[in-house]
């Protein structure tokens, strides 16, 4: 009896999709960039805008009673926790962008927000970095977006 297998041709597709996901311009790994950082952007503008929170999971801090008069000329929350919003501008123009090597980070369009971007870092510590449950949340969305794909 002769057993005939279709092992050499599995293996090869499985090849060529690790060889695809492997390659820096490979339309496979721009995929999963593109969807870690998508699903990655809603997580960081949420603690930082919303929540007021740095990197480390801490609150950036708290605003000064004198700017709180500021705050309220544009309808913004009473609360005196720092969430790096005013006229709504930086978290609006905080999303998905392409670097130099044509790979997805998360950062800001406009230079304008970068550069306050900096200073707020500068005066306030760390925020944009991800934090510890962000990195491994953004692992988890590759690691299933690899799966899927050799899969289907």
């Amino acid at each position: 009896m002769i057993i005939t297998t279709n092992l050499d041709e599995v293996l090869g597709r499985l090849v060529g999709k690790l060889q695809d996901l492997n390659n820096p311009n490979g339309e496979a790994r721009d995929l999963m960039l593109r969807q870690v950082a998508s699903d990655t952007v809603a997580q960081v503008t949420y603690r930082i805008h919303t929540e007021g929170l740095n990197s480390a999971g801490k609150p950036i801090g708290e605003y000064a009673n004198s700017y709180m008069k500021t705050r309220a000329k544009y309808n913004r929350s009473s609360s005196k926790k720092i969430i790096f919003s005013l006229s709504g501008q930086m978290e609006n123009d905080f999303g998905i962008v392409a670097n130099q090597a044509n790979h997805y980070g998360l950062g800001f369009k406009n230079t304008v927000n970068t550069d306050k971007a900096e200073w707020l870092q500068e005066r306030f510590g760390r925020v944009y970095d991800l934090t510890e449950k962000e990195k491994a949340h953004a692992n988890l969305v590759a690691n299933d977006f690899i799966a899927e794909y050799l899969n289907g």
